[in-house]
């Protein structure tokens, strides 16, 4: 067996690299992205305070947001890209490598044009419903990210469907999962570009996810809730898209979620280094049950008897005791031909006797007295490199 070393200060470097290894491997799990976008003629327009058509275009402000956007993701996040109007049509998931998917993500938006004639919110969840589940991986959090400008608004083949029956999108209804993990948990923002939220997509959609819908107006903070009440609604008039205001509100959902993740991480390692640690104590108590009894007499060899020293072992409070020549040792000798050795107590027989820790060193002993094999007992006599040793247990005599 190896000498002891500072368990603590072990401990310490062990519980140290397995945290910082639980956050960079957190750190490299990345998110998945949905987008959803309304594809509705009405997306062609901008509705101005008054909710007449204006000039600008709604499916244009998303255009000139989503590279900003698609930026600010990280290397190992996801999107999937789904739009709706009469039907619904998803994109191929894109996983951010490089700049590369970045531009790929950032063409397949700029490339969408807002030519339906309906809003077909069904058929849109249906599928977004599948698409969650499918590509929901552990350890990866998932944003859903709904950007409409109207209600439900069907095609004639389904329009005589049965009303939007929210029960039938329900991933989680009796509410909030707690046994899922943060990051194992999606996260929808429903985007209101009109001037009207629609309450019904609002429920529908929270009944997709297990957490709260929030709602984002853009330009108008305030509003970001699932209450759907118009009084709320903002002016899109300059105000953007909302993506800018999505993507502010993940980055603080993302770092809460993910160091609440984190935390139980550590504190099961740090669990696990107690337990560790207590296990190490326990054992350190059983091996250390017998301390030294007696004492070491010893004289150099070439300066004889008379100028032997007596080492009383009884005042080392622990199993085990050094001997050489480097400084800090419990005996001194010199020309040992190692820097140290160690002994440790034991008991045979019921007699106190003394082991030699690491085997290895076994042949350095020269006795010339010694009354059982493979230990020392009271009253061997051994030579020790340039020493003459005795161990007297005075319990024997």
């Amino acid at each position: 067996m190896k000498p002891d070393v500072d368990i603590s200060a072990a401990m310490a470097r062990i519980l140290i690299s397995l945290v910082l290894a639980l956050l960079v491997l957190q750190c490299q799990q990345g998110n998945d992205y949905l987008l959803v976008i309304d594809t509705s003629g009405s997306m062609a327009f901008d509705v101005d305070s008054e909710g007449v058509p204006g000039a600008g275009g709604t499916l244009n402000l998303i255009q000139s947001d989503i590279q900003d956007f698609v930026k600010k993701m990280n290397k190992g996040d996801s999107l999937t890209l789904i739009t709706f109007d009469d039907t619904v049509h998803r994109g191929p998931r894109i996983l951010i490598q490089k700049d590369a998917d970045r531009e790929a993500v950032i063409h397949q938006v700029q490339q969408l044009e807002a030519q339906g004639r309906y809003t077909d919110m069904g058929s849109m969840l249906s599928m977004l419903k599948a698409i969650s589940s499918s590509q929901k991986e552990q350890g990866r959090q998932q944003y859903i990210i709904v950007m409409s400008d109207g209600k439900d608004d069907p095609p004639p083949a389904a329009a005589k469907r049965q009303p939007l029956e929210l029960r039938d999108y329900s991933e989680s209804p009796q509410g909030v999962n707690p046994a899922i993990p943060y990051v194992d948990r999606s996260y929808v923002y429903y985007v209101s570009l009109g001037k009207m939220q629609d309450p019904e997509l609002v429920d529908a959609l929270s009944e997709i996810t297990d957490q709260e819908v929030q709602v984002v107006q853009p330009g108008n903070t305030a509003a970001n809730d699932s209450s759907g009440d118009p009084s709320d609604a903002g002016s899109q008039n300059g105000a953007g898209s909302g993506l800018t205001d999505v993507h502010s509100k993940i980055e603080k959902n993302d770092l809460a979620a993910r160091l609440r993740y984190w935390s139980l991480w550590i504190v099961a390692v740090i669990a696990g280094i107690l337990l560790f640690l207590l296990l190490w104590w326990l054992w350190s108590l059983f091996r250390n049950r017998h301390t030294p009894q007696g004492s070491l007499v010893y004289y150099d060899e070439t300066m004889g008897p008379n100028m032997k020293e007596t080492r009383e072992l009884d005042k080392l409070s622990r199993a085990r005791f050094s001997i050489g020549s480097k400084s800090g040792v419990d005996v001194k000798i010199r020309d040992l031909g190692i820097k140290s050795l160690f002994l440790r107590a034991g008991r045979q027989e019921g007699r106190n006797v003394l082991l030699v820790w690491d085997k290895k060193n076994v042949g350095l002993f020269q006795f010339r007295k010694q009354a059982r094999q493979g230990m020392i007992s009271s009253g061997d006599e051994f030579k020790l490199g340039n020493c003459i040793i005795k161990y007297v247990d005075g319990a024997d005599e």
